[in-house]
């Protein structure tokens, strides 16, 4: 459970809760299962924060630091994270569907699990994130970049990827088990013949050209 007296400090407003977090470095935040919901935290320092299975509805987070903070089971739904700072977080199992996570860092960030569901991760970096078997149905991956990413068993039935010239960067990611079903691959940078053929396609998928005409 979440410390009482960390949560009303959060409550107070960003000014007074980043000038607590400077005056007490070495205290780590406990928000575990706190309900925050329609609040403006924005630029918020939560580096290293517990936030497990916490509540965190309809918030502004925006270009907050969540950098190795810990979300896991964290409801997120409809909030605004765009150019935060979540590299090295965890979000297993954490509900960021319809969330905004435009230009976020989510480098090296744990996702295994999480419902991305309809969210929109424009020109978010996913540089070795771990989002396998994660929901990214529909989610909007234009200018992407998931290098290294682990996209195993993930679901990204009808995704956009954006256009010729912002389309999603899959180089060397791992796709084994992802379902790309009913989807609009045409504008994905990286992705290989093989490394199609451990993924899960249909004949409503679209593939990039070059492996179309090898296909042919």
């Amino acid at each position: 459970m979440a410390k009482t007296e960390h949560v009303e400090m959060l409550m107070k407003g960003v000014k007074y809760w980043n000038s607590w977090r400077k005056d007490n470095p070495n205290v780590r935040p406990d928000l575990s299962q706190a309900k925050i919901m329609n609040k403006d935290l924005k630029k918020a320092n939560l580096r290293g924060a517990n936030m497990s299975s916490a509540r965190i509805i309809r918030t502004d987070l925006r270009e907050s630091d969540l950098e190795k903070a810990n979300l896991e089971g964290a409801d997120l739904s409809c909030s605004s994270l765009e150019k935060a700072n979540l590299n090295g977080a965890n979000l297993k199992r954490s509900k960021l569907a319809g969330t905004e996570l435009m230009h976020a860092d989510l480098s090296g960030a744990k996702l295994q699990g999480a419902n991305l569901y309809r969210a929109d991760l424009y020109g978010a970096k996913l540089i070795k994130s771990n989002l396998s078997r994660a929901d990214l149905r529909q989610t909007h991956l234009s200018n992407v970049d998931l290098y290294k990413a682990n996209l195993s068993k993930a679901d990204l039935r009808q995704v956009d990827f954006g256009n010729p010239t912002s389309g999603a960067d899959f180089i060397s990611a791992k796709i084994t088990g992802t379902n790309f079903s009913r989807t609009d691959l045409t504008n994905v940078v990286g992705l290989t013949k093989g490394m199609l053929r451990s993924a899960i396609t249909d004949k409503d998928t679209i593939f990039p050209s070059d492996i179309q005409s090898e296909r042919e």
